[in-house]
């Protein structure tokens, strides 16, 4: 049995019987051929930076005469494809769940927002000893000259004097150390970048109501600078 391409009502009836009433019950359905198109804009939309966000408009058209809806859920729009090294934070592409009432010829529009990430400055810094170098080991070096000082001459060796010089030494490396860089001078940070700039590829995919073959379908891209 070959069957067209087309829009087809079935209807199955019970004539009924001592038991049972009659009952007759009826469904439409579009059999290979798309009912409605989406098309997606012309031009590509551009996102300035990071944090930004843009609205694109899918256009949708009846064909074969089809005069039934065209349901978008929430989840109707998805990304398929971003730059090569995009690992975190890619954009979203949303809109409240709903559905179009198509009529003959006539077309409408579903709007779908993507959004994206901002950079963010918060970063991990490392507490800073006051000083640098020599001059954070002032404190240090002052207690060991005391202690130094306060030993009787004659215990004085150059084991002491030695041993002064590597205390000190060691305070010194350890203010430098202290003295790490944070966010705000750019070394030792984990800000987070944002949204990779690139190209993202998303489709839109919709349902019939009546059911629809093949599903209705259409890819966009956005820019994010």
């Amino acid at each position: 049995l070959s069957v067209q391409s087309g829009i087809y009502v079935l209807t199955v009836s019970y004539s009924g019987d001592p038991i049972y009433d009659s009952m007759s019950s009826s469904a439409q359905e579009s059999v290979g051929v798309t009912a409605f198109t989406l098309t997606a804009p012309a031009t590509e939309p551009t996102i300035s930076a990071p944090g930004g966000d843009t609205t694109v408009t899918i256009l949708v058209n009846t064909t074969a005469g089809y005069t039934g809806e065209a349901i978008f859920s929430a989840t109707a729009c998805q990304m398929t494809s971003g730059p090569a090294n995009e690992s975190h934070d890619i954009p979203t592409c949303t809109l409240p769940s709903g559905s179009i009432s198509m009529g003959t010829g006539m077309g409408s529009t579903m709007n779908f927002t993507v959004s994206t990430i901002p950079a963010s400055s918060a970063a991990l810094a490392y507490t800073k000893l006051p000083g640098k170098g020599w001059a954070g080991a002032g404190g240090g070096a002052v207690l060991a000259l005391l202690l130094f000082l306060g030993m009787p001459a004659r215990r004085r060796s150059w084991r002491s004097m030695l041993g002064l010089l590597l205390l000190m030494a060691a305070l010194g490396s350890f203010s430098a150390c202290g003295g790490g860089s944070s966010a705000s001078s750019g070394g030792g940070g984990m800000g987070d970048p944002g949204t990779t700039p690139g190209t993202y590829l998303f489709t839109v995919t919709a349902t019939g109501d009546p059911t629809v073959a093949p599903t209705p379908s259409v890819s966009f891209s956005v820019l994010v600078n």
